[in-house]
């Protein structure tokens, strides 16, 4: 399976066992000539086609335990959702700074870079901006009914 540093098709095959096999871990590992942490940095997230309903980036099955739960972690602002979740819609190609979200590979298997890009200040500025009006307004309705 090629030596440290493994190759585009090393990776590509680890993903798809892991993925789409029935196999463990220490079976795909073994029959990779792995050990499972090698296993475990070749493995990348798995893309569902769900947008964030949050900033609309791409969402994703971290792990399998994850993809059988039916547990999504945005790959943006990692805020987690159940698939089931009716807030959830396919991405539709425009996010919310009108940038367009597009795979880096044909590939299902979603690259890790290890850290969640951060949002622009401005950007959460103004979510806390809208969150703060709505708890205002909530509070100055309850309050009111007294």
């Amino acid at each position: 399976m090629g030596g440290m540093n493994p190759d585009a098709q090393d990776v590509e095959k680890a993903n798809q066992l892991y993925w789409e096999s029935g196999k463990s871990v220490n079976q795909i590992a073994e029959d990779l000539g792995l050990s499972k942490g090698a296993l475990y940095e070749m493995i990348s997230p798995l893309a569902s086609g769900f947008g964030c309903p949050l900033c609309s980036a791409p969402m994703q099955y971290a792990h399998r335990t994850a993809h059988d739960k039916g547990v999504l972690t945005c790959s943006g602002c990692e805020t987690q959702f159940e698939d089931s979740d009716p807030q959830l819609g396919p991405l539709s190609g425009e996010g919310a700074s009108g940038s367009v979200p597009a795979p880096v590979a044909k590939s299902p298997y979603t690259a890790s870079s290890g850290s969640a890009p951060s949002r622009p200040p401005n950007q959460v500025l103004v979510g806390t901006a809208v969150l703060g009006v709505g708890v205002g307004l909530l509070l100055a309705r309850l309050l009111g009914r007294r």
